[in-house]
């Protein structure tokens, strides 16, 4: 059943020299002082680890306050993403959260100073679920790989802030739901603080999941 409106607002556009993306900041506003790090997807982060690592794949993370997507950080993004994967079609978009994600981890450290943590979870939107699997899904892709099968979770970046950035959910739900509005979005945040009854919720986080659970056939 297609959504009836997008969860998406508080976008300002840049003209990123006709890069596909346009930058949504979810927050209501941005303050430069340091905020220390909400429990919640905190929480649920240091559970993914925990079992990222009972499936074999460790992560070392310096988890800290500090706020990393600021206004002019943010507004270097679309040009990062222009330099690092060219022009972006919907098509190349929709359903590539895995390859997009990976593939701007280095891209995007060079921007804010830091390394994102490449996690795999899923969505909640007015509490449904997107894309949520059970512990068992992953054991199973970490004991015989994806196979023939398609990767039914998730997969965005997280910054030790507890901030996120996901470059492929707001283009694939506008596309799968027909949605004018968040064609070509990016969410970016902080993980605690995103409107619209939208939250992400982490299970898997670290690169090397990506040949631990044999996905790297679907990284473009």
């Amino acid at each position: 059943m297609r959504d009836a409106q997008p969860p998406f607002s508080h976008t300002f556009t840049l003209d990123a020299a006709g890069s596909f993306f346009e930058v949504p900041l979810l927050s209501d506003s941005y303050s430069p002082t340091h905020h220390w790090i909400d429990m919640t997807y905190l929480a649920e982060f240091h559970n993914a680890i925990a079992f990222s690592s009972e499936l074999g794949v460790q992560s070392h993370i310096e988890f800290t306050g500090e706020r990393y997507l600021t206004p002019e950080k943010m507004g270097a993004i679309p040009y990062a993403i222009r330099d690092a994967l060219g022009e972006l079609t919907e098509e190349e978009v929709v359903a590539q959260c895995v390859s997009i994600n990976l593939r701007l981890i280095r891209p995007l450290a060079n921007v804010l100073g830091i390394e994102p943590l490449f996690t795999i979870g899923y969505v909640q939107h007015d509490g449904s679920p997107r894309f949520k699997q059970p512990e068992t899904y992953f054991r199973e892709l970490a004991a015989h790989g994806l196979g023939n099968h398609s990767f039914d979770a998730h997969a965005w970046l997280t910054l030790p802030s507890m901030e996120i950035l996901d470059f492929s959910f707001p283009t694939s739900m506008a596309v799968l739901n027909g949605w004018r509005e968040g064609r070509g979005m990016v969410i970016g945040g902080h993980a605690d603080e995103l409107k619209h009854d939208l939250s992400f919720h982490p299970q898997v986080v670290g690169e090397a999941s990506v040949v631990k659970l044999g996905l790297a056939k679907i990284v473009m």
